[in-house]
C-alpha cells in the first residue's frame, strides 16, 4: 500500500512539473514602418519562446524606403531581441546582439546572450540599415 502511494505521489508530480513547462511557442508576420537615423522600433511585443532553442529565427520578406526615395535599393534591416524591465516597456533589456538580416534570404537566428536562455517572452526589434532612408520591413518570426 504505502508503496501505491508512493508511485502514485511520483506520477503526480511528473504530471505537474510537465504541465507548468510551457511548450509553445508564438510565431507569425507583421509589418512595421523604422525611421531614419538608425532608431529602433518595437515590430511586436511579448513573443514567446518554447525554451528549446537557444534563438529566434526571423526573416523578412521586404525592406521598401519610403519616399521621397522612388528607388528600391533597400534590401537589409537590423534586428535584436529586448525583454521589457517594466510594464511602461520603459528601459529594456538587449537580449541579443544586433543582426542583419536580407530581404528574400533564409530566416537569421538570433542567438540570446548568455545567461538569458530562460527568457520566455520578449520583443522584436527592428531598425533601419541605412540611417539617411525610413523603411517598411515585412517580417516573419518563430520564437521556437
Amino acid at each position: 500500500m504505502k508503496n501505491k502511494l508512493v508511485n502514485i505521489f511520483i506520477c503526480i508530480c511528473i504530471v505537474i512539473s510537465m504541465l507548468s513547462i510551457n511548450v509553445f511557442a508564438s510565431s507569425g508576420t507583421g509589418e512595421v514602418t523604422v525611421p531614419k537615423k538608425g532608431i529602433s522600433i518595437v515590430a511586436k511585443r511579448n513573443i514567446t519562446r518554447s525554451r528549446n532553442c537557444s534563438y529566434v529565427l526571423v526573416s523578412v520578406r521586404a525592406v521598401t524606403p519610403i519616399p521621397p526615395y522612388n528607388v528600391d535599393t533597400y534590401s537589409k534591416c537590423k534586428a535584436a531581441l529586448y525583454i521589457p524591465e517594466n510594464k511602461d516597456f520603459k528601459n529594456p533589456t538587449l537580449i541579443s546582439d544586433w543582426y542583419t538580416i536580407t530581404e528574400g534570404k533564409a530566416a537569421t537566428q538570433i542567438k540570446l546572450k548568455e545567461g538569458r536562455l530562460m527568457v520566455q517572452k520578449f520583443n522584436l526589434n527592428f531598425k533601419g540599415n541605412n540611417t539617411h532612408c525610413a523603411a517598411v520591413i515585412n517580417y516573419s518570426y518563430n520564437g521556437l
